[in-house]
Parts: C-alpha cells; sequence; structure tokens
C-alpha cells in the first residue's frame, strides 16, 4: 500500500498506519451497521466501500470551503472530521483481493479495536447481537417468499415483463415482519405504462398490492424501467449499495447483467460493479403454457392497438400521479416518463448516510 493512502493515529503512544483496505473494510461493516446486519468476510468484500473515491457521499453534510492559505494536503481538524467528502488523493480503483481483505480482517491491530468477530460474522465491537437478529431474519425471509412466491410468479408471466428483481430489505434478506416485497421490474420498452397498469390491476385484484396501511407481505410496485433504459443513476452510496443486492426473480438474465454494465457510476462508491447470481436460489423458471399465453397477448398488444392503449393508459397514469400530493413533496422521489417511473414517498438516504458519517468520523479521530 503507497505511502499515500495511509495515516497514523496514536494509540495509546504506539503509531499504527491506517490503510485504505482498513478504511473501506470498517467503512463496510459500520454501513450495514445501521440495518443491523452482520457481515460474512464474503459479504465485505462483495459489498466493498471504496473509501477513497472523492465525494462519495453526495447526501448529507456540506463540504465546507478551504480557507485560501490552507495546503491541500495539510491534514487540519476539518480534514478530519470529513474523511470522505474532503479526500484529495488519487484515486485506487483496483480493487483488493478477497485474500487481502482477509488478511487485514485477520491481522489489522486497529480494525480490531472497532468491530468483533463471532461464528463467521463481523460487525462493530458491542454489537453481537444482532448476529441472532440476521439468523431470524433469514428465517422470516423464507417465510416471506413462501407466502409471496405464488404472486411473484403470476406476475412474471403478464405482458411485457422482462424482468422482475427483489429490492429494499427483501433484497439484502434482512426484512421485518411488517415488511412488503421491494421489486424493481423491467418492462419491454414502450410498453411501460401498459406493464404497470397490467401489473396493479391484478395485485389489487388478487389483494396483493401494498398501500396505506396493508404492507405486510403486499408487492410494492415503486420503480419500472425498461430493456432499452437500464441506466439509473440516483448518485449516492446507499442507491449503490442497494442495487448490488438486487435479487433477480423470473426473467431475462441477460437484462440483469446488462443492468449493471449500464450502472456502472455503482463503482463511484463500491469496488463492486455487477451483481451476484451465486445467491440466486429464489429464481422462478418460466416455461410451458402459461409461457405462451403471455407471448400471445403480448402479440395483440405489439401493433397498433397497443400503441393506442399505451397512449391513452399513459395520461390516464399520469392524471392521478400529479394529482398525488406526494408527487411535489420535496422529500419524495417520483419520476414519471416513457423510460423510468419511480415513486419513493420517503427516502431514508439522508438518515443512513448521516448515521454512517458519525461512525466513520469516530472511526478516523479514535
Amino acid at each position: 500500500m503507497s505511502n499515500q493512502n495511509q495515516q497514523n493515529f496514536s494509540i495509546s503512544n504506539i503509531k499504527y498506519p491506517i490503510s485504505s483496505i482498513e478504511r473501506s473494510i470498517f467503512a463496510t461493516i459500520a454501513y450495514y451497521d445501521y440495518f443491523n446486519y452482520p457481515l460474512t468476510a464474503t459479504e465485505i468484500y462483495y459489498y466493498l466501500i471504496n473509501f477513497e473515491v472523492k465525494n462519495s457521499m453526495p447526501i448529507g453534510r456540506q463540504e465546507k470551503p478551504k480557507t485560501k492559505n490552507t495546503d491541500q494536503n495539510q491534514k487540519t481538524e476539518e480534514n478530519i472530521q470529513y474523511p470522505i467528502s474532503n479526500i484529495e488523493k488519487e484515486i485506487n480503483q483496483a480493487k483488493p483481493s478477497f485474500y487481502e481483505v482477509l488478511k487485514v480482517l485477520d491481522n489489522s491491530q486497529y480494525l480490531q479495536q472497532f468491530i468483533g468477530q463471532k461464528n463467521g460474522f463481523y460487525f462493530l465491537a458491542g454489537r453481537e447481537e444482532i448476529i441472532k437478529q440476521r439468523i431470524q431474519k433469514k428465517k422470516l425471509m423464507d417465510q416471506k417468499f413462501k407466502k409471496t412466491k405464488w404472486i411473484l410468479r403470476f406476475i412474471s408471466y403478464l405482458p411485457f415483463v422482462r424482468l422482475i428483481m427483489l429490492s429494499g430489505s427483501m433484497g439484502l434478506g434482512n426484512p421485518y415482519k411488517e415488511s412488503d416485497i421491494d421489486l424493481l421490474i423491467v418492462a419491454k420498452h414502450g410498453r411501460i405504462w401498459t406493464t404497470r397498469a397490467i401489473l396493479t390491476f391484478f395485485t389489487l385484484v388478487f389483494g396483493a398490492y401494498r398501500h396505506t396501511g396493508k404492507t405486510q407481505n403486499r408487492l410494492c410496485l415503486n420503480h419500472y424501467i425498461t430493456d432499452r433504459s437500464l441506466g439509473v443513476n440516483f448518485g449516492n452510496l446507499y442507491k449503490a449499495e442497494e442495487y448490488l443486492n438486487l435479487l433477480p426473480l423470473a426473467g431475462d438474465l441477460d437484462i440483469y447483467k446488462k443492468f449493471f454494465k449500464e450502472n456502472a457510476w455503482i463503482k463511484d462508491y463500491t469496488y463492486s460493479v455487477s451483481g451476484s447470481l451465486e445467491k440466486n436460489l429464489r429464481a422462478i423458471s418460466l416455461k410451458g403454457l402459461p409461457l405462451k399465453i403471455k407471448h400471445f397477448f403480448e402479440f395483440l398488444l405489439c401493433g397498433l392497438v397497443g400503441d393506442y392503449f399505451e397512449k391513452y393508459i399513459k395520461k390516464f397514469q399520469i392524471f392521478f400521479i400529479e394529482k398525488n400530493p406526494l408527487t411535489k413533496s420535496p422529500d419524495a422521489r417520483i419520476r414519471y416518463d416513457d423510460n423510468n417511473l419511480v415513486f419513493h414517498p420517503v427516502l431514508i438516504e439522508t438518515e443512513v448516510i448521516g448515521k454512517w458519517e458519525e461512525k466513520m468520523a469516530k472511526f478516523v479521530n479514535f
């Protein structure tokens, strides 16, 4: 590790060089601590936050202006208090190997002051109880998936659905009892409004649609993109990590792989730039008569009739979207066009990243 990627900090009059990889490992464990989610060594490697990337936290604390005579390389109190947003170092894009991560986890004297390890899980010191919570939530994840697999399979066969991915707490495998089922849906280009209308209709009919007061095990259809508009840049660490946790359920896995190619901005925040198919143990296979029925209805709605329906169902939906007070709320993220439909009425990015910043400041200032 080069000298420019190290800082010296004193603990009991002994100086320890803190490397980029140590900061990145702690940053990753500290980030997932917000979700009460301890990580295995493999998960730390996979979710590893690229701590050295400048301005990796656009949400939260604003960067303070420097005085005119301040040397950019000088470690001032301000530089330490706001460690990430003030990094002026050369960015190291090379991801550490899994062996390097494991070696640091086992041997870093500095990290040992801040993290604990038990039963193969790593967590912030004093937070051992979250291991039990993770195991319990894994069981809850299994229960929720069993209860909702039928409706997830059903909507996978609906016309113009190209890929369905679990996101949010279910994508991570960290749900609560009251959790809904967040989905990111890829629709056929030119039929995004038709796809949303069809999915909304059937989930309402079957009592599976999430709405106010009804959340537990309901489907949250809050994000649609198309197979020709897979790039979605919300530009923050929270969304980068959330996308790494996307779990493809049904559809074209080539689209899943292409999604990460078109969202290479994720590397602005993490060392990983693609999802993992190794954990795709809940995949739903589409075949047989239901798949033929899907293709038949797509054929019926592909021509002028489909264009006409798309045009007017779009106007109908936009009318209600613009009528909703949340659409104009500064605390919500609402986007709606022919390529991207996003309905996030509550954003927690600021809180998550703010808490993470606090933990990072304590780590650096110890």
